[in-house]
Parts: structure tokens; C-alpha cells; sequence
């Protein structure tokens, strides 16, 4: 049957030739696209890498950088760390600028520095942890970080640092050359809360659970002070304000449970709990907004006052 209405012929051409027009532009739009419109976090990855593998020293230990510095972005990763990419992405991975120092006359290098920006001071922090093997000795000073029989790695505000090397040396003096180069880490991204003054810092570690046998302790991070020629460890809790109150509460009903005796002093408007230990002997501990804090010494006149001093800095030393 005739349509009613016929289709002028120029019309009838235009609708036979729109599926090929389609067809073209679809390919032409396909081969002319900005990368940038599809995927805009990893070219600004790529380009906060670059600026990134610009502050890192062009000698280290006495060592010659050796070649260009590599840089990896999330499509890019698994060149490098094949089958343990999807860790780092999962951890907060942001990029990864890679060093070599001292090549020898094979262009084999005697050190490989990864810098890992994983975006937050804590992604940082929780992936030095993880990674922190058996062997792991914590770096001396307020340094989070370790080394071992084959290198070192660090937190140094939102990068991890890896400095592997092969042929043994003295690694030390590359921790500060590393953060002087980093520069300092900005006051507002703390990658662990502060703790009081009670001593000279020797060392600072992770204690992912069960602190001292207590498994209601966890994620802790310790530090060990000198302080009149002893030692002394100190440990910190963060969380949200909710969090902390409820780890106060429930350490405090744990020591009524175990006949723990303890006894509650004010100490700058806050509670400060005094406790009696068989097992560990004379400690202390106290909130402060975000974090529980704890000491295991005798809460003496030294140490109370330099407690009453952190306490009305709002837990800053």
C-alpha cells in the first residue's frame, strides 16, 4: 500500500546515508580523543610524579644517580610490581618515581630507591607495617621506619620510601638526606598523633595487635624514651572521639574484671588513670580528643608535670 504522504527523493537519500555518516564520526571521535577527559587521575599522577622524581638528590651516599628517573601511574604499576599492584592501588597509590644509584660498568645499579606516594600520612604509615618483615630493626629517632639486612624503608608524611642495595654499607646517613630532600612533612598531616616529652626519643615501632597481651589493644604505635639513663616506652591510640571513650571505658572495666588496681587522678582538667600492675608494674594512661595515650613508668613528679604541660597544648608536646 502507498504511503500517503510520499518521501521526497532527496529526503530518502539522506536517511540511507546517516547510518555510514554515524559510523564515520563514531571512528573519527574513537582516534581523536583527550586522554585527560577519560581518565584525569592518572595523568595528574603522572605529572605530580614528575615534580616529585625532580626533588630526588641526584647523588645519594656518595653514589651517582644513574639514568632517568622512572615514573608509574595506576595503568602503568604492574610493569613494575607485577601481582602486587592491586595492593598498593588498594593502600591508597597515587604514584611511584623510581631512583638508581651507582651503576658499576654492566649498568647494574648498587642502589634502587622507590618513592611511593600513597596519597595520606596513614596509607603510608599502614603499608611501612605491612611490609615491615621479622628481621625489621626500627630506625633510631623519631624516623618511622625500619631497615634490614638488604636495605630500609620509611613513612615520610604521604610517601613510603624503599631503599634496597646490594653490596652491604652503611644506609643511615641516606634517611636524612632522603627527608631533607622531601622536605618537612606539613604540620596538618601527621602520620601519627604527637606524643608528650617525656624523654629523648630512641625508637618508635607498630604493634598491630595484642599490645603487651591485651587484645583489646590494637594498631598501637610505640616509642621508646630515654629519659635519667633508663628507658622508658610510651603508646598511642588513635581514633575518633567515640572510639577512644569506648577503649577507655573498656580498658578500665578490663582491670576492674582482672582485680587491677588503679585509681583516677586530674590531672589539667582530664582524667588521668594511675594503674597498680603485677605483671607490668607501675603505668598510666589518659585520652585527649582523638587518641589514648599510655606510659609505662611510675607517673612521677617529672613526668605528671610534663603529662599537665601536653594536656594544655590539646596533645601536642
Amino acid at each position: 500500500m502507498a504511503s500517503p504522504l510520499p518521501v521526497p527523493w532527496p529526503a530518502r537519500w539522506g536517511l540511507l546515508l546517516l547510518p555510514p555518516m554515524l559510523a564515520t564520526g563514531l571512528y573519527w571521535q574513537s582516534r581523536h580523543y583527550d586522554p585527560g577527559l577519560v581518565d584525569l587521575r592518572v595523568s595528574r599522577s603522572e605529572a605530580a610524579m614528575v615534580g616529585i622524581a625532580a626533588l630526588l638528590p641526584t647523588t645519594l651516599l656518595g653514589r651517582k644517580q644513574a639514568g632517568k628517573v622512572r615514573s608509574f601511574s595506576r595503568h602503568t604499576l604492574y610493569e613494575y610490581v607485577n601481582g602486587h599492584a592491586e595492593y598498593y592501588i588498594s593502600a591508597g597509590f597515587e604514584g611511584l618515581a623510581v631512583a638508581e644509584y651507582g651503576a658499576d660498568a654492566q649498568g647494574q645499579p648498587s642502589l634502587v630507591l622507590n618513592l611511593w606516594d600513597l596519597g595520606m600520612p596513614l596509607h603510608a604509615f599502614g603499608v611501612l607495617m605491612d611490609e615491615a618483615g621479622p628481621d625489621a630493626v626500627a630506625l633510631d629517632g623519631e624516623v618511622l621506619g625500619y631497615r634490614t639486612g638488604g636495605g630500609l624503608s620509611l613513612a615520610h608524611g604521604r610517601y613510603y620510601l624503599q631503599l634496597s642495595a646490594f653490596g652491604g654499607g652503611n644506609l643511615a646517613p641516606a634517611v636524612e638526606a632522603l627527608r631533607a630532600a622531601l622536605g618537612p612533612v606539613p604540620n596538618t598531616e601527621p602520620a601519627v598523633a604527637e606524643f608528650p616529652s617525656v624523654g629523648k626519643v630512641v625508637a618508635t615501632r607498630f604493634v598491630k595487635e595484642a599490645y603487651h597481651g591485651l587484645d583489646l589493644l590494637g594498631n598501637v604505635i610505640e616509642r621508646r624514651f630515654e629519659r635519667d639513663g633508663t628507658e622508658i616506652e610510651a603508646f598511642v591510640i588513635q581514633g575518633t572521639a567515640e572510639k577512644v571513650t569506648d577503649l577507655e571505658r573498656s580498658l578500665l572495666a578490663f582491670l576492674d574484671t582482672e582485680g587491677i588496681g588503679h585509681e583516677t587522678l586530674a590531672v589539667a582538667g582530664r582524667a588521668v588513670h594511675r594503674v597498680s600492675d603485677p605483671y607490668e608494674g607501675d603505668w598510666f594512661f589518659f585520652t585527649v580528643t582523638d587518641r589514648l595515650v599510655g606510659v609505662y613508668a611510675p607517673l612521677d613528679k617529672g613526668l605528671q608535670a610534663a603529662v599537665q604541660d601536653y594536656l594544655a597544648r590539646g596533645g601536642t608536646p
